[in-house]
């Protein structure tokens, strides 16, 4: 069966491709609110994208959505099966999701949502937020270098 997924074209797709997963893609506009219609909360009560389906229930959250595909193709380098070093690929999953999308989601805001709403960026926002990216952008690209 195909891993049936529920997204505006994100990390999720990028992820199935390094992970050779067989999928079918469901485009959900969300800036036309497409995840708050009827057909979608069927498959996400909660609204949220992205989502997938494998005959069972709904995935939700793209970390979650990547570990379930690397495990059911059978393992694959970048989600290795080796328990600490798995360890570390989770880790850093989750830092992404924790930390570091926060910290992006601000300037996703200011210079993607916001122009699309046809508002300015506020400038008070960007700065505030410059000093802690910057702080985990470093921790990130350290970390970067040291693997492959």
């Amino acid at each position: 069966m195909v891993l049936e997924v529920y997204l505006d074209p994100r990390k999720v797709l990028a992820g199935l491709e390094l992970l050779g997963t067989e999928y079918h893609y469901n485009h959900v506009d969300y800036f036309a609110g497409e995840h708050k219609g009827t057909e979608y909360l069927k498959i996400n009560p909660h609204a949220t994208v992205p989502s997938a389906r494998d005959n069972g229930p709904t995935i939700t959250e793209s970390n979650a959505i990547l570990m379930y595909a690397a495990d059911r193709n059978g393992g694959n380098s970048a989600y290795p099966k080796d328990l600490q070093k798995r360890a570390q690929v989770n880790r850093w999953l989750l830092w992404e999701a924790s930390v570091w999308f926060s910290s992006c989601y601000v300037y996703l805001v200011e210079f993607v949502v916001k122009p699309l709403l046809k508002s300015e960026p506020d400038q008070a926002v960007i700065e505030g937020q410059s000093m802690q990216w910057h702080k985990l952008a470093t921790l990130l690209n350290d970390q970067l270098t040291k693997t492959k």
